[in-house]
């Protein structure tokens, strides 16, 4: 069975079990695939076919959820939103749910619409978990009234987290700020986030808290450009390529869009439009930050999901090696050269 054909099965599917089939089989199929294409063919070109993937599966299960409701009635606006790896657009092979529920209530239509936007909430976690996609583990999902709300009241919401500024203030901003529609409404969504991005120009206290946020997690290399491994532990010797490489360039990345305004989720369309600003202060970003999606999808390629953000060095080939501390040596300049221009 090919791409296309999983494509064409998944969007008919008719329930969960069948769903799920079929996830895990094109999970299988994909990393066969991309163990191929990862040596010939652009990673920026695996991501997208990726990552469509992952939202023609998520979308199908969330409309057989939604099909399975029977209690209360629709808000007018209503959208299933994506944060995180998947509103960037940069999910790997095993991916967990991250997710939220926005919707537009009035005062008229509160009382009726209310128990349907929980049980949607509720089904289509539930749902997006039997397909495959594990709970995710800090519970941001719509099961959580943090991220499941009327679109004005989740706004007050972030605008009180802009006022305090306290560590998980920060988190959840950040968190926000990749908000991307999945399923309904996702033109919508897009006011919604330009809402909260108009919001964080008000505040210098707050960009002053989020360039703060930088400075952990760190670039995992050495003074001496020795790469820093897990020195205990399953992972021991083990390269965490998601905390000590890919993370940190997304937050930096992110931070540098925040500050001009630029409200695009991935962090390739926030590079290309912070290259009309004098915002960046390395020439090689672009190649830095591709080859920390590289070598987290050459660590997703594992076949135990526990391992899938850590990098064995030692199945790495020579080039692959230099390649990796080339641009972690760029990766930590540049984030040194960010926090100086900051302070």
């Amino acid at each position: 069975m090919i791409l296309s054909d999983l494509v064409e099965h998944l969007r008919t599917s008719k329930d969960t079990m069948g769903l799920k089939d079929l996830h895990d089989i094109h999970q299988e199929i994909k990393r066969a695939i991309f163990i191929i294409e990862l040596e010939t063919t652009s990673v920026l070109s695996i991501y997208q076919q990726l990552n469509q993937l992952h939202d023609d599966v998520m979308k199908r299960a969330l409309l057989l959820a939604e099909q399975d409701i029977t209690k209360g009635s629709r808000p007018k606006k209503l959208c299933w939103v994506q944060f995180g790896s998947g509103a960037r657009g940069e999910q790997t092979i095993k991916t967990d749910q991250d997710h939220g529920l926005l919707y537009q209530l009035s005062d008229e239509d509160s009382a009726a619409c209310i128990p349907y936007v929980l049980s949607l909430s509720k089904l289509g976690t539930t749902y997006l978990h039997k397909v495959g996609y594990p709970y995710c583990s800090g519970n941001v999902m719509a099961i959580n009234e943090r991220w499941s709300k009327d679109a004005h009241s989740w706004l007050d919401d972030m605008t009180a987290y802009m006022k305090k500024c306290e560590p998980d203030d920060i988190t959840y901003l950040l968190i926000a700020t990749d908000l991307k529609g999945l399923y309904g409404e996702k033109e919508w969504v897009r006011e919604i986030k330009d809402s909260l991005f108009s919001s964080f120009q008000t505040s210098p206290f707050l960009l002053k808290r989020l360039h703060q946020h930088l400075k952990n997690p760190k670039i995992a290399i050495g003074l001496f450009g020795n790469l820093l491994v897990e020195q205990y532990g399953e992972h021991s010797g083990k390269f965490n390529v998601k905390n000590g490489f890919y993370i940190p360039m997304v937050n930096a990345i992110k931070f540098l869009a925040i500050t001009q305004g630029i409200t695009s989720s991935t962090t390739l369309d926030r590079l290309n439009a912070l290259k009309e600003t004098d915002m960046i202060p390395s020439s090689h970003l672009k190649d830095i930050f591709e080859a920390s999606l590289y070598f987290r999808l050459r660590a997703s390629l594992t076949e135990n999901r526990d391992e899938k953000d850590y990098l064995n060095l030692a199945t790495l080939s020579k080039e692959e090696k230099q390649l990796l501390h080339v641009r972690l040596k760029q990766a930590k300049t540049f984030l040194h050269q960010l926090l100086r221009r900051q302070d």
